[in-house]
């Protein structure tokens, strides 16, 4: 008796399931994804229940595992379920199969509050998919909805609809279409309210598009008024972001079948100022490309085929990463040797050679960087240009003998010994004089003079040794660096014969004459 309740039950609820759910007028439909199902047979707990129609168009039978029923008739679909559940379940003549409902599976993306899947009843249509989304954003671009379809596009108007309420605009949707909604060219890729006044009088279309590609905060296509510059672009694209190559930034304008760049340093006029018809103006159709600058020395090794020569320097020898770097007007030497990673302990940090490219003739610059690191003296360092090849060599093994001229100091005029002397970072012009057997007698004290050629031209300095000698203060006591030279004048005239002799081809001697009778 108890078996016979158990079963009655069962059979009871199974025909209130089949009976009291909502069926679908169709007598054999076509199944679709979306469509829940019913399946039932009487004593099996496993079914009696709804199943629904993936995306994929399976359904997922008790023991049996996915079976695909998308595409088939009802009855078609019924035959294949019994065929695959006879091998689980006995006695299938009862079982029972049917459509509970019908809903339409669709993905909303672009411009809508929350875009992603959702899911509609078999008669949801575009309005009820973008109520479904959130809404649109403020800026979507009303006329020019795409319903997408797999390979398949169709473009239509949805602000049409709005105004006429003609139904016939809206295309009939299926499971898994896709709604994108795009942005208005007007607002760019810039979240802006707009009002119905703005939306008319000056529409969607894009007539005056110019694209900005790159360092920007928000990239994307702009509308700039007429008449308006690069800048004006940029401005509309949020600004540019702290990366941003300003020195750099590209104009592209197609003319015919070909398309010209033209670079524009908005960096400089940042900097400096000038002409506001120096900027170019933009055109329907210009792309603006606003390049990055590395942030780092990875970043800068890797990303040096992008640079111009003409705006890099290159690092060679006993630094940590050497190679092609990009370059700042603003970055001093310390700047640029810290860039590549510093020097390592290899490094010859008192015979460091910058050589000058794009000037006439060639000209090396020795840098003492350990005198600097000691003295604090800014002097000792030149001034990097782009194109500059920066050179810190090994210990011992130097590129030039040690005897060279850049690695002494002359010492002529009224001493006890004129002549070449070793020179070394550890050694001031009293070493030197020292070493030159002193001013002589006739010697003027108060006047010697020190010419650096380290800058590529001459530099004289006057010393006074009296002075020095009477308060002691060693800031009075000029820097001397390798290959420089160091005239003590004789009070007799006739020396300036023999000094201009001397050094004939290596300094202006008139010029220095007169630099020292003016004192």
């Amino acid at each position: 008796m108890t078996r016979f309740l158990r079963f009655l039950v069962v059979a009871l609820a199974t025909w209130a399931a089949v009976a009291g759910g909502p069926t679908v007028a169709e007598d054999d439909p076509v199944l679709r994804i979306g469509d829940i199902l019913f399946i039932g047979l009487t004593g099996e707990p496993s079914l009696n229940r709804d199943f629904p129609v993936d995306r994929q168009g399976m359904v997922q039978l008790p023991e049996i595992g996915p079976k695909r029923l998308a595409g088939l008739r009802l009855s078609q679909a019924r035959e294949e379920v019994r065929q695959s559940l006879d091998v689980v379940f006995r006695d299938l003549g009862r079982l029972e199969m049917m459509v509970r409902d019908r809903r339409l599976p669709l993905t909303v993306a672009g411009y809508v509050k929350i875009p992603g899947g959702i899911e509609l009843s078999a008669d949801g249509g575009v309005q009820a998919a973008i109520a479904a989304a959130g809404g649109l954003l403020a800026g979507a671009q009303l006329d020019r909805l795409q319903l997408r379809r797999g390979e398949r596009v169709v473009v239509f108007d949805y602000r049409k609809y709005l105004d006429t309420g003609d139904g016939a605009i809206l295309p009939k949707l299926e499971p898994l279409d896709t709604i994108f909604v795009p942005a208005s060219p007007l607002t760019g890729a810039v979240m802006a309210e707009w009002d119905a006044k703005m939306m008319l009088e000056k529409g969607t279309g894009g007539a005056r598009v110019v694209h900005i590609v790159g360092a920007v905060r928000t990239p994307g296509p702009q509308e700039p008024p007429e008449a308006a510059s690069v800048l004006d672009a940029i401005g509309l694209a949020g600004g540019p972001t702290t990366r941003a190559d300003l020195a750099n930034v590209k104009l592209i304008r197609k003319k015919g079948d070909r398309a010209d760049a033209t670079r524009v340093d908005i960096d400089t006029f940042f900097r400096q100022g000038g002409l506001l018809g120096s900027i170019p103006t933009v055109i329907p159709g210009d792309v603006i490309m606003i390049p990055e600058l590395p942030s780092d020395v990875v970043d800068n090794r890797s990303q040096w085929t992008k640079l111009q020569a003409g705006n890099s320097i290159y690092i060679m020898g006993q630094v940590s990463s050497p190679g092609r770097y990009a370059f700042d007007a603003t970055l001093g030497f310390l700047d640029i040797i810290s860039v590549a990673g510093g020097p390592n302990i290899q490094a010859d940090l008192r015979n460091i050679r910058v050589s000058h490219r794009g000037t006439e003739g060639s000209r090396t610059t020795l840098v003492n960087l350990q005198r600097y690191l000691e003295t604090g003296d800014e002097r000792l360092l030149p001034k990097i240009k782009q194109g500059d090849v920066l050179y810190i060599p090994e210990k011992n093994k130097d590129l030039m003998d040690e005897t060279s001229a850049a690695s002494t100091v002359r010492v002529l005029g009224a001493v006890g010994r004129p002549g070449r002397y070793p020179f070394s970072d550890r050694m001031s012009i009293l070493d030197l004089l020292a070493e030159a057997g002193g001013p002589s007698g006739e010697a003027m004290h108060d006047k010697i003079i020190v010419v650096n050629f380290a800058n590529g031209k001459e530099e004289a300095r006057v010393f006074d040794l009296l002075g020095f000698a009477k308060t002691g203060d060693i800031r009075k006591v000029p820097v001397v660096r390798a290959g420089d030279l160091v005239y003590v004048p004789n009070k007799s005239q006739s020396d300036w014969r023999n000094f201009s002799e001397s050094i004939a081809g290596v300094v202006q001697a008139l010029t220095l004459f007169a630099f020292v009778s003016a004192l």
